[in-house]
């Protein structure tokens, strides 16, 4: 008997040991299983990156090509703009050069008609010469039928105002506005002109059109230009 249950050890041994192999296997093909699932996840999430990926490199191209048109219409914009200005500012230098022997003249760069302080108003006073409204009145007639905005804009020379100082404490700044605003008064109320369309700015000293560094260039800096703007009203 003794013979015999050596044999069946060895046999109950073995089968066990095939059960832990086939264990073994089975978990190692539910892992294979499992990471071929994961790795078949992976790959359907790569290939929606990669679709959404395209479809923004679509969208941005498109975004590009359209911002590129846009540029490409405001630049036609400006060059149209740019040409009528420069054929406005051509048109109204030729009607008023009439009017030169009066005391105006033409600012070339803005295309403004400039009124010389010494033709129009008394030095440190912002009050028109009565001599001087007559040729003012003629030029509202004029300007009064154009279409588009119209800009009043003061200007003097560097140098401070003294004699006057009490009656512009805000020195030539002031002096400059209040010029203009006369001359837009007398354009809304002599000229009929709808102030709707007109506005006022004092600059002083601060765009002189020659060198303050002479007599005549104070001269031609002491000014107010009357600014027309062609086309509609915005």
């Amino acid at each position: 008997m003794r013979g015999l249950c050596i044999p069946v050890f060895i046999v109950s041994l073995l089968l066990s040991a095939g059960c832990v192999s086939q264990t073994k296997y089975l978990e190692m093909e539910k892992s294979h299983v499992d990471r071929g699932e994961k790795l078949a996840n992976l790959t359907k999430k790569y290939e929606v990156l990669i679709e959404e990926n395209d479809q923004t490199n679509l969208k941005m191209r498109a975004t590009e090509v359209l911002l590129q048109k846009r540029e490409e219409e405001l630049a036609l914009v400006r060059q149209t703009a740019t040409m009528v200005d420069q054929s406005w500012k051509r048109q109204i230098s030729a009607e008023l050069e009439e009017f030169r022997k009066e005391g105006f003249q033409i600012n070339k760069e803005t295309g403004g008609i400039i009124l010389e302080e010494s033709v129009f108003f008394t030095a440190g006073s912002a009050t028109l010469k009565p001599e001087a409204r007559s040729s003012l009145l003629r030029l509202a007639s004029v300007i009064a039928k154009k279409p588009g905005r119209i800009q009043v804009i003061g200007h003097t020379d560097s140098d401070k105002v003294v004699k006057h100082a009490k009656e512009w404490p805000g020195g030539n700044i002031q002096l400059s506005g209040a010029r203009a605003m006369q001359v837009l008064m007398f354009l809304k109320d002599e000229g009929r002109i709808d102030p709707a369309r007109m506005s006022f700015a004092g600059c002083g000293e601060y765009q002189p059109i020659a060198s303050n560094a002479t007599d005549d260039g104070k001269r031609q800096n002491r000014r107010v230009e009357i600014v027309l703007k062609g086309g509609d009203m915005s």
